[in-house]
């Protein structure tokens, strides 16, 4: 906040902390990441209940498709140009 004109911004960065927020709680660990191809980054998380969170950031100017393949299941999604998206699903039951 500028204590002069009163004028208040949101920093770039509390928009990917949000997702992490929104989507996590404690107790769920990290399973992979890596490091950001072609300007889409990536962090894929397991929780307490067997389901999996992949946070995406985009920082290019345009949309990109990506590939995510983790829990025995795979997708490809479109992530919007300068953007996160975040992706929940159920892995799959490997207990036969």
């Amino acid at each position: 906040m500028n204590t002069v004109t009163k004028d208040f911004t949101v920093r770039d960065e509390l928009y990917g902390l949000g997702q992490f927020a929104k989507y996590l709680a404690p107790g769920d660990v990290r399973l992979e990441s890596s490091a950001t191809e072609n300007g889409v980054g990536n962090v894929v998380y397991r929780s307490r209940n067997g389901a999996y969170v992949a946070v995406l950031g985009n920082s290019t100017g345009s949309d990109s498709r990506v590939r995510v393949v983790v829990g025995g299941q795979k997708f490809v999604v479109t992530v919007p140009a300068g953007s996160f998206a975040t992706y929940r699903w159920k892995g799959q039951d490997s207990r036969g």
